[in-house]
């Protein structure tokens, strides 16, 4: 059965009932809190969640803030998490500095936390385990398709997130030294910061090409990014701009279809949620389990879009009757 429960407006998504109770007749809750609800991303990590849920019997509770960027509103959603004395808390943290005294106090009262996605500015004891894609793989592909694509010479920009987010910077990082290595024709003449928000990614995209306007190539580190990028180069006739960026939503993969971007690395967000749940039952089942796990990615052109190995990586279809929520 399944039920859906109304909190503040902003911060409450929705609330799955599963069979199930602890010891002394109280229901287990998971808190999972995703840096929003509405993307493509936020929906296959909830299928993924909801697909393992049906094997325990907790409640899970969904909550994210209005805005990717709000990541005060998001530390607070842990707090209160906290407060509530929750038996888990799965988060996707938006910012590893912000996020990280939130996540200590819920462990310094007991609470299992497991961090998806991004990695937080705390040691691997202040947490319980960690689900992400491989950042360094991301960068790798990226690199490879750019320098293939440019047949090694020529100018590339990066619409990036943040130089404080490590995994960020860290895919940002490894793209820019394959590119040195393998394609020294290949300049990184500068990058621009758009903080996982649509409106800064799409004015760093613009001044990204204004200041460097003799760029061949754009890399674009989050899907933010991608996407505003996509948005700003659909307007410049011819393009002439090499696109590559990161996360397939289903914008991006329109994209892809008509030729707006030259290649986009996947992540497995479905994997993530289902293995941040599995995880997170091994804790509070006090069950031996991997403390750190890294989720391949998968680089997706418009020409390989429609194969089958492709499909876990597509934004999801709609869910079926028994795992859709009511809004």
């Amino acid at each position: 059965m399944w039920f859906t429960l109304s909190s503040r407006a902003v911060s409450v998504c929705c609330v799955i009932l599963i069979m199930g109770c602890n010891g002394r007749g109280r229901m287990k809750t998971i808190v999972v809190i995703p840096r929003s609800t509405s993307t493509d991303m936020a929906k296959r990590m909830r299928q993924g969640v909801m697909d393992l849920t049906h094997q325990g019997g907790y409640v899970v509770a969904w909550k994210a803030p209005q805005s990717e960027s709000d990541y005060t509103q998001q530390a607070n959603m842990v707090r209160e998490a906290t407060e509530q004395h929750v038996a888990g808390i799965v988060l996707v943290p938006d910012h590893q500095l912000v996020l990280a005294s939130s996540v200590q106090h819920a462990k310094d009262l007991g609470i299992p936390v497991v961090i998806v996605g991004a990695p937080i500015s705390l040691s691997s004891g202040d947490y319980d385990a960690f689900v992400g894609s491989n950042d360094s793989q991301i960068g790798l592909l990226a690199a490879d398709r750019i320098g293939h694509l440019l047949g090694g010479k020529g100018e590339v920009g990066i619409v990036g997130v943040s130089p404080m987010l490590e995994g960020f910077n860290r895919r940002e990082t490894v793209f820019a030294q394959r590119l040195r290595a393998q394609y020294p024709g290949i300049e990184v003449v500068g990058t621009e910061y758009g903080l996982s928000d649509w409106a800064r990614a799409t004015n760093a995209a613009q001044d990204l090409l204004v200041r460097y306007p003799n760029v061949s190539a754009i890399f674009a580190s989050d899907g933010y990014a991608t996407m505003a990028t996509i948005a700003v180069l659909r307007k410049r006739k011819p393009r002439h701009v090499v696109l590559v960026g990161v996360d397939l939503e289903t914008y991006v993969m329109e994209a892809l279809r008509n030729g707006d971007i030259d290649g986009v690395v996947a992540l497995d967000w479905y994997t993530q949620g289902r293995l941040s749940m599995d995880l997170m039952q091994a804790v509070l089942e006090h069950r031996p389990h991997t403390q750190h796990v890294e989720v391949p990615v998968e680089m997706v052109t418009g020409q390989s879009l429609d194969r089958p190995e492709i499909r876990p990586y597509l934004p999801s279809p709609v869910m079926p009757p028994e795992q859709s929520f009511s809004k």
